[in-house]
């Protein structure tokens, strides 16, 4: 009996501070479900670092900060918001990276709530994988083939070379060239 409230207790002290100091871990764990099943369990949602995410370190501080600045441009010229997180095999794996980058998408909110006009760019050197995951609106005026080619064209060639500054950089281009040429319709 002396244990159970022992138990009891620690519990409670634990579940308070994690109330008054709001949420101590950065981090959450989500079960998905999806049209009353469950579709994944138990993923780990880290917190977003602002517009770069670089969990693998691809980048250098330089560099995070002229992508960050690009991003922001883009944001400027066009009103749509642009993510990018760099994952390896603490946060995913290869076979369910795409999933894992739709998850983050949705749960980190990038992009206007009430416009859907976001997109985040998931990338692994490790993986050798790239995900672009695009909001409702940005679908309206950037199909997945259009998506594919910008990756293909952009992306990748300077992925293959080891420059993924670079393909990063060329990739942005190309995104804000085609929302400056294409108007989101509102949904």
């Amino acid at each position: 009996m002396k244990l159970r409230l022992l138990f009891l207790s620690m519990f409670m002290l634990l579940f308070s501070f994690n109330i008054i100091l709001g949420n101590i871990f950065p981090a959450k764990i989500l079960t998905c479900i999806t049209e009353n099943q469950i579709v994944c369990r138990d993923i780990y949602i880290p917190s977003s670092k602002g517009a770069v995410t670089d969990f693998e370190h691809i980048f250098t501080p330089k560099q995070i900060r002229r992508i960050t600045n690009r991003i922001q441009e883009i944001k400027s010229s066009t009103g749509n918001e642009i993510a990018l997180v760099s994952l390896d095999s603490t946060h995913c794996n290869a076979q369910n990276f795409d999933g894992y980058v739709l998850h983050l998408a949705n749960h980190w909110g990038v992009g206007a709530e009430n416009l859907n006009n976001g997109v985040l760019i998931g990338i692994s050197k490790q993986f050798r994988k790239i995900r672009i995951c695009n909001g409702l609106a940005i679908e309206t005026i950037l199909s997945n083939d259009q998506t594919k080619e910008i990756i293909d064209k952009n992306f990748i060639p300077k992925f293959k070379k080891d420059n993924y500054f670079r393909g990063i950089m060329n990739g942005l281009d190309a995104l804000e060239t085609h929302f400056l040429t294409h108007q989101i319709v509102i949904i």
